[in-house]
């Protein structure tokens, strides 16, 4: 009964946060027909994220202190993504971004196959040619 119970609460949260995503363009396109073009709106959404969080992250300072810089890393690389992510529904056709923004980590598959076979095949080379 267990099982069933996390696998239900799983499929919720990957509904509810697809929905969230997939919804998120209308609060920035109405920022951005109402008062704040281009990316000046995102500025304002991120800007109003950051003051709501602010008092979280003084609270636990120390942890954010004694956190691995890598860790911390991919969460400004996670941030900026999320910036351009919503830049682009201001610039572009919200379909298409929606589309390439789920695809993103299944686009590299092909390229990264490529690649590795490729090296592949030069590794056997370079061994037939060391043997000889």
């Amino acid at each position: 009964m267990q099982n069933d119970q996390t696998t239900m609460l799983a499929t919720l949260i990957v509904v509810g946060t697809g929905a969230f995503w997939g919804f998120y363009w209308l609060p920035v396109r109405r920022v951005a027909e109402l008062a704040l073009p281009g990316a000046w709106g995102t500025l304002a959404i991120v800007a109003t994220a950051m003051l709501l969080l602010t008092p979280f992250a003084v609270r636990r300072r120390q942890r954010l202190a004694n956190a691995d810089p890598l860790a911390l890393a991919s969460v400004a690389l996670g941030g900026v993504a999320f910036v351009l992510y919503s830049v682009a529904f201001v610039y572009g056709q919200v379909a298409i971004v929606i589309l390439l923004f789920f695809l993103t980590p299944v686009l590299p598959l092909p390229a990264r196959r490529a690649v590795l076979s490729a090296a592949r095949d030069m590794t056997k080379n370079s061994f037939r040619s060391w043997k000889t």
